[in-house]
């Protein structure tokens, strides 16, 4: 009869001197690591991401969408082989003012600065 043997999780810990010669080194080197960390967040929000349902999103916004009842009920469509339906306010339009924003957006958009800038400057 074989025996089922449980191996322990080993707990890793950090010692005190570790943990202060951290605290220290973040204390001494904090505006270059927020710098950088705020650099990269935003490079990673913005970066685009193609959904396999079909959604253009952006990588920030992915944990979300592919818990979101939209993404499942394409999936579900698409699993059953039906033709997944863009809706109109999910296009993407061009403004004359150089911004974009979607159909369903167009009202907030007009209440941008950029957008009021130009209608001035277009007047």
């Amino acid at each position: 009869m074989e025996t089922c043997t449980v191996i322990e999780e080993k707990k890793f810990f950090r010692s005190e001197a570790l943990v202060k010669a951290q605290k220290k080194y973040y204390e001494k080197n904090k505006k270059k690591i927020t710098d950088a960390q705020m650099l990269y967040n935003k490079e990673y929000v913005k970066k685009p991401f193609k959904c396999e349902c079909g959604c253009n999103i952006t990588t920030a916004s992915k944990f979300l969408h592919l818990r979101s009842d939209r993404h499942r009920v394409r999936m579900e469509s698409k699993a059953a082989g039906e033709i997944i339906y863009i809706r109109p306010c999910d296009i993407k339009k061009k403004c004359p003012c150089g911004g974009q924003f979607f159909n369903r957006n167009r009202f907030q958009h007009a209440k941008t600065q950029m957008h009021k800038k130009y209608m001035e400057t277009k007047q």
